[in-house]
């Protein structure tokens, strides 16, 4: 299929409508994604599927997917969240469309006896709001940002080409 015919909607339907239906798919594909990559990963590594292939296990990464460290990151969401607390492909599929960073995160601390209280948190929580919850839940202070902070951070959330302009 041709890339642009994903946004080609037949006449009289909600143009709009279709197409956020269809980009909250992609998005859903997206974010399943790391899930899939990290099954895939964990399988390569536990059976040392990638000798022969490269010469080390953090090379097979590059070199097949994309870096070693954002492999180690898939991984551990998979182990996580898939094999660890067994959660169920429907809850997997809502924690999908959250960043990979707060996943990641949030695996450190997230328990069988605790994944009540924290997929609600992550299903519904800000990022900065998240990583603060993580950071609380293992005993590290949080940071209280200066009003230039907030700016600084502000600044590099911006795209590339924002920022720009104040240049």
């Amino acid at each position: 299929m041709e890339i642009t015919a994903i946004a080609i909607v037949e006449e009289g339907l909600d143009v709009g409508q279709v197409l956020v239906e269809r980009l909250q798919g992609t998005k859903k594909m997206f974010g399943m994604g790391i899930f899939y990559s990290g099954a895939i990963l964990h399988r390569f590594k536990e059976e040392s599927l990638w000798r022969g292939r490269a010469e080390s296990w953090k090379s097979f990464c590059e070199s097949e997917f994309t870096s070693y460290g954002f492999a180690q990151v898939a991984i551990r969401i998979y182990e996580a969240y898939v094999m660890e607390l067994k959660l169920p492909v429907s809850t997997i599929e809502m924690l999908a469309q959250r960043d990979y960073t707060s996943l990641d995160k949030a695996a450190a601390v997230i328990t069988e006896a605790n994944v009540e209280e924290w997929v609600p948190k992550l299903l519904n929580l800000a990022r900065n709001d998240v990583i603060k919850e993580i950071r609380e839940a293992n005993g590290e202070p949080t940071l209280s940002l200066t009003a230039v902070e907030k700016v600084v951070m502000s600044y590099y959330k911006l795209h590339q080409d924002e920022r720009a302009e104040f240049h």
